[in-house]
């Protein structure tokens, strides 16, 4: 999301979590000089089954939807001010990546835990 924005000088980037069935929309957006804002613009939940396929159509759910396109399309776009982006900029620190193995394995005990 970072880099999306850095690189293409967008005012916002949309991204998106999936945990389970959960799905949840964040819009990211580069405010303050190496500050990047990240809030959640949307989330719903997908159902388990065709037989619950109904319940992903409800009048709370397409409103969740439209509002995600509304914040697409009217944020996560070039910016009138390439300048002010390249001014908020700060180099992207890659020292985390050190931290994330390449393999996943369930039962393997997170090796990084923060605020300890």
């Amino acid at each position: 999301m970072k880099n999306t924005i850095d690189i293409n000088k967008l005012n916002a980037s949309l991204s998106f979590q999936i945990h389970g069935f959960n799905f949840s929309f964040f819009l990211t957006r580069l405010d303050y000089h190496g500050i990047y804002t990240m809030v959640e613009v949307g989330h719903l939940k997908f159902p388990k089954s065709i037989k619950e396929l109904p319940s992903l159509v409800t009048l709370r759910n397409l409103k969740i939807l439209f509002a995600i396109n509304d914040a697409f399309w009217r944020l996560c776009r070039p910016s009138k001010e390439p300048e002010l982006i390249n001014a908020r900029y700060i180099k992207t620190s890659y020292f985390i990546t050190d931290f994330i193995e390449s393999s996943k394995y369930k039962n393997r005990i997170c090796s990084i835990r923060l605020g300890e």
